[in-house]
């Protein structure tokens, strides 16, 4: 029974203990929250791409748009073993055993066209990544046998009792994936973005000057 009862929802979680950084901290310790804005830079990377989507099987997907386009429910401490804090997600609760965990969403969290990012994406994008993802999606998103939706803006896994306590970070870093603009069968056979099969050389990528949707403190200034 003890396995079933939830701690108090937290805005992060730690593979092992608790996060070091307190509830309320403004920056992580390697970021300068007064950094100057703006400017370019250029990455250079070996061989070409088919694809915008890197999330695919098929195909060479460019490098970069994984870490740049897309966001997940938590984002990554980079000064600790392995820790998270809430990003799409507000807050994440879970069972002592790890059997379980509930993500809140934040309600002014949108995607890049303005839509409101809901508890139907997150599953959405479970479904798709564990059916038709990458293997390494695959065998870790196949040990969720419920995904739940508790009400607008929260989510709940139960995972398959094998006791990987690792699954609700796991989770916590999955790409949440628009699916008013996702096809499926686009998906299988390579990309939305499929460039008509020619390699590509170069892609930009523009930072927005307003993000849509406050982010926490913490991913609100240059990083």
């Amino acid at each position: 029974m003890l396995g079933n009862v939830h701690a108090e929802p937290a805005p992060g979680i730690a593979m092992h203990g608790a996060p070091a950084l307190p509830p309320d901290f403004r920056n992580f310790s390697y970021v300068n929250p007064d950094a100057p804005k703006g400017g370019r830079i250029v990455f250079g990377w070996q061989g070409t791409f088919d694809s915008l989507n890197p999330l695919i099987v098929k195909g060479t997907s460019a490098e970069g748009i994984r870490e740049y386009v897309y966001e997940s429910l938590m984002s990554r401490s980079y000064d600790e073993p392995f820790s998270l804090f809430g990003l799409i997600a507000e807050s994440v609760d879970t069972t002592p055993d790890r059997n379980e965990v509930i993500f809140t969403l934040r309600p002014e969290a949108k995607f890049s066209d303005g839509k409101k990012i809901t508890v139907d994406d997150v599953i959405f994008s479970h479904e798709l990544l564990r059916d038709h993802g990458r293997p390494n999606y695959r065998s870790y998103y196949k040990k969720v046998t419920k995904a739940e939706k508790l009400g607008d803006n929260r989510v709940r896994f139960t995972f398959d009792g094998s006791g990987d306590r690792e699954m609700p970070l796991i989770m916590g870093l999955m790409p949440v994936l628009p699916r008013h603009l996702i096809d499926q069968f686009a998906h299988r056979q390579r990309s939305l973005h499929r460039g008509q099969g020619r390699a590509g050389k170069e892609h930009r990528l523009r930072a927005r000057s307003q993000l849509l949707g406050a982010r926490p403190p913490h991913q609100s200034r240059a990083q």
